[in-house]
């Protein structure tokens, strides 16, 4: 629900010699008359509806402005004239297509919130909410995100089938196997559903933001860390930016398991080598879709210390060989060398991972 004005008639009484049960009992029926007289501003401010109250609202402000700003450029002189109609017809323009199409937005947008509860999966529900709570900065943007989100839909909707079981079990045996079997089979049809009516909001709003006349409120920096002994500290840019990272991963894989240690910028704006108080990872940018994704993770339990400066740059080394797939077959990762051209750099990456294998 939104662009909904409540208004209620204020409640007046002069000369008048009333006991405090009767002035009560006038003010109630009042305001209770009030409110069921604006019942039908809540009703059509609903998204579901599309929130026509609100379409109205900004094709009369449209209509507005098209009358008024020239009006006004006209007192001023001729070429404040011209600039007013220009001002008038944005303004409508802006109003009409865009509130049209935050219209169609609002309403697929309470469909695919409908459809994603059906998942019963409340994982997949906290990740789409983050996704929808980031405004896209432009049109192109706005369709590459559904466009990642429709794609990302069918594929979690068809590995669900076979993931959801065995996560389930791992967690509560038998019966979460049967309850990750549920969530998968629902998932296969609900997730691709919500992937199509998600790109479809996304788009239509991103459209609606794009015609949009007003200024946009912008973050300024990114937000302020906070360590795990919850003591606020003066802001540090380089810590700030490392934590937005550690949330951004893999769309907030690990924003709530995870505490932010130190990042490493191997390749300026692409690639991030990030610590936390679980792992070491090496991370890369999505130019396409936007947000970070992991390359590779190692545990810190996996991690053999201490860590070397070698010819290409830091060697870290595992405990065991940790096998990864390689189609039918498989082969063993022994560890990663992080290729990094400074020493001074490459001193400060050892001494953090050796700091932070010393507090396991």
């Amino acid at each position: 629900m939104q662009d909904v004005v409540f208004r209620l008639a204020y409640f007046e009484r002069e000369y008048c010699f009333l006991t405090q049960r009767q002035l009560t009992s006038e003010a109630t029926t009042h305001y209770v008359g009030q409110a069921v007289k604006q019942l039908y501003v809540l009703v059509l401010g609903l998204d579901v509806l599309g929130n026509p109250y609100g379409l109205v609202l900004g094709i009369t402000k449209g209509v507005e402005d098209l009358f008024y700003e020239p009006f006004q450029g006209a007192i001023q002189g001729p070429g404040e004239f011209a600039e007013g109609l220009v001002l008038g017809v944005r303004s409508l323009f802006g109003h009409t297509v865009g509130g049209a199409a935050g219209a169609v937005s609002r309403i697929t947008g309470a469909l695919g919130k409908g459809i994603a509860a059906l998942t019963f999966d409340e994982e997949y529900q906290h990740k789409r909410r983050d996704q929808i709570n980031k405004p896209a900065a432009s049109v192109q943007e706005g369709i590459a995100r559904g466009g990642k989100g429709l794609i990302m839909g069918v594929v979690d909707g068809v590995t669900g089938v076979f993931t959801k079981p065995i996560s389930g079990a791992k967690d509560q045996g038998v019966e979460g196997f049967f309850k990750g079997m549920g969530k998968g089979v629902v998932g296969l049809v609900t997730r691709p559903t919500a992937g199509v009516i998600d790109f479809a909001s996304g788009t239509l709003d991103s459209v609606k933001r794009a015609t949009d006349m007003g200024e946009e409120t912008t973050r300024v920096r990114p937000p302020r860390f906070i360590q795990a002994d919850g003591l606020i500290r003066h802001f540090i840019l380089s810590e700030a930016v490392g934590y937005k990272t550690l949330i951004e991963l893999d769309k907030g894989k690990y924003a709530h398991t995870d505490i932010y240690f130190a990042h490493f910028f191997i390749v300026q704006k692409k690639e991030i080598l990030l610590l936390t108080d679980k792992r070491i990872s090496y991370i890369s940018h999505n130019d396409m879709f936007g947000g970070w994704q992991t390359e590779w993770s190692y545990t810190w339990q996996e991690i053999k210390p201490p860590p070397t400066i070698v010819a290409k740059g830091v060697a870290i080394s595992t405990l065991e060989p940790k096998k990864k797939k390689l189609g039918i077959f498989g082969s063993s990762d022994n560890g990663k060398v992080i290729v990094v051209g400074d020493q001074a750099l490459r001193e400060e990456i050892c001494n953090k991972i050796e700091k932070q294998l010393k507090n396991i």
